[in-house]
């Protein structure tokens, strides 16, 4: 109980820094390396907790939990941008913002490449998940072999 507890706490920390270095991929106005190293640290990190996460559940059905963790942060991440983009159509939010700020998160190219990224990677671990037989055995579901009692 306490492994379960531990791996789906280390899937949200991965989920976490995998969001964060979407999130971070967006920034603009920072000089490119110094940006792609905040990226590489963060996505070590986030693949550190998951690589963690993984092996406290002895690796079972680790496909379905990495897809599952890229997809929701690519997922929250496509989220948070499209509210921000709907607020900054708003005139009155405008007025009250910094100019600055909007222009903070202005590498949508870069952003936009890295959420295709982590999405498309998570979707292909979920179906390369479903036909796997390890998940087979862990649902009852495995094909029965012509010498098994």
């Amino acid at each position: 109980m306490v492994r379960k507890i531990l791996s789906v706490a280390l899937y949200i920390l991965a989920g976490f820094f995998f969001y964060m270095g979407n999130i971070l991929a967006f920034v603009s106005g920072v000089p490119g390396g110094t940006k792609w190293a905040f990226v590489a640290v963060v996505l070590v990190v986030a693949v550190l907790a998951l690589v963690a996460g993984l092996a406290s559940g002895h690796f079972r059905d680790w496909k379905r939990y990495a897809g599952v963790v890229l997809v929701g942060a690519s997922g929250f991440t496509i989220l948070l941008v499209f509210t921000f983009a709907c607020l900054v159509l708003s005139e009155d939010l405008r007025k009250v913002m910094r100019p600055d700020t909007v222009a903070f998160f202005g590498d949508y190219l870069a952003g936009a490449a890295v959420v295709t990224c982590a999405a498309v990677a998570g979707m292909l671990l979920l179906r390369a998940s479903r036909g796997s037989p390890e998940r087979a055995r862990s649902s009852g579901n495995a094909p029965s072999g012509a010498g098994d009692p």
